[in-house]
């Protein structure tokens, strides 16, 4: 038996996604209408632009990555009635607004088109939509016509947010923002991502804009989503894909360790599809930031691509907490620096190698790490009284910065 979703960009149909049930093999195909309009463009660089079908490796691979992972898909078939390894099942049932501009349809449903189909919420029905979420991962089962995807085991909501009221976008209508509440291992997770944001953004860096929103004496992290744009109370889609959907590599290989892409293997990436040097600059800074606020958890679905009028770049930072704040959580980044795993083992060192496996001067890193060092502390003391003044005050606030000066003079 086959089943097939539609697949559309932007609100075009780009193709149909199979899926053989007695097989579990998928194959992604585009649509002839699709492939002779102007300007047509692939929905990944996995997946170029072509007539004949993809096979079930590459199809799986790229939509496969859409959905959360295993931790939170295994608490979703409880509620959705469906194995966490069905792959299938779960885009159907989530795939209405995916990351970037991919939504997915049943073959006799169309995708909302229409901006009216929101819901606002009181605070009371935020307050206890947002309680729920550890059981209700992504809404699933609570309100109908929410079928919202968006990778990340954290708990979070994605939403419309206006003049701190949020609303439910339904029926594949577009979301703006997510919204994440404090994470239970990590004391000061909501007011740890926000300082590490905003301290991106402060140093420069292109950084997804970030908040804090008090809902019944709760603090609550607030992403602007950089893969919408807003114009007129119309929500546009930009097409958006992480490092693992780009690469074409499993989701559950994210980690370097787990075979993923390492810090040279996405550089390289870069470079090799022909990304300017802002793509290049930003991934090398985006990799020293990481290592000085203590991130440790960068992998290769925390790293994606823009797509905008036809221009592909670096997407903004986006899930930088600084985990290191956390002795409870290990030590060991995402990708390694110039095979240093570990915080304690990077030195300058790690980083000339990098720039080598690069072919790139090591002074140009050295420089960009200069640069970022430079302006620290006076970023991070700007950034600290500003979440202060808003109500937000926090010890982490120090002791990131403190220990971010102390990984910097391993670089001495």
């Amino acid at each position: 038996m086959t089943e097939r979703l539609k697949v559309y960009l932007s609100g075009i149909q780009a193709g149909y996604l199979t899926w053989d049930s007695e097989l579990d093999v998928f194959s992604f195909r585009y649509i002839s209408d699709y492939l002779g309009r102007d300007r047509a463009v692939p929905i990944s660089k996995s997946l170029p632009l072509r007539e004949d079908s993809f096979d079930a490796l590459a199809s799986r691979t790229f939509f496969e990555n859409l959905l959360p992972p295993e931790v939170v898909r295994r608490k979703l078939e409880k509620i959705l009635h469906h194995d966490w390894r069905n792959t299938f099942a779960f885009l159907k049932e989530l795939g209405g607004d995916c990351a970037g501009a991919i939504s997915l349809c049943p073959e006799n449903v169309e995708p909302g088109s229409v901006d009216d189909n929101i819901r606002e919420l009181t605070e009371d029905e935020a307050d206890e939509i947002l309680r729920a979420l550890p059981e209700r991962p992504l809404l699933q089962g609570l309100v109908e016509g929410y079928r919202i995807s968006v990778a990340g085991a954290q708990d979070k909501l994605v939403v419309r947010v206006r003049d701190g009221r949020l609303s439910l976008p339904l029926y594949g209508a577009a979301s703006t923002h997510i919204v994440k509440p404090e994470m239970s291992i990590c004391h000061g997770s909501v007011k740890n991502e926000c300082f590490c944001q905003r301290l991106a953004s402060r140093l420069g860096m292109a950084a997804a804009e970030a908040s804090i929103l008090d809902i019944k004496s709760r603090a609550y992290y607030v992403s602007e989503r950089y893969d919408r744009e807003e114009n007129g109370g119309f929500v546009r889609r930009i097409l958006q894909e992480d490092f693992c959907q780009a690469m074409g590599v499993p989701a559950e290989e994210k980690y370097e360790t787990d075979g993923g892409p390492s810090a040279v293997r996405c550089f390289r990436f870069l470079r090799d599809n022909g990304f300017g040097f802002p793509a290049l600059v930003g991934f090398v800074d985006a990799l020293a930031f990481n290592f000085i606020v203590g991130n440790a958890d960068a992998h290769a679905k925390n790293f994606a691509i823009l797509y905008r009028d036809g221009k592909a770049s670096l997407a903004p930072l986006y899930d930088t907490l600084s985990t290191a704040a956390y002795p409870n959580l290990t030590p060991r980044m995402a990708m390694s620096i110039g095979g240093a795993h570990d915080f304690d083992e990077v030195t300058a060192a790690s980083f000339d190698m990098f720039a080598e496996k690069c072919d790139i001067n090591p002074k140009f890193v050295r420089d960009r790490i200069a640069k970022l060092s430079d302006e620290l502390s006076d970023a991070m003391d700007d950034v600290s009284a500003e979440l202060s003044d808003t109500g937000h005050p926090s010890p982490l606030y120090k002791e990131i910065a403190a220990q971010s000066q102390r990984r910097l003079r391993q670089l001495v």
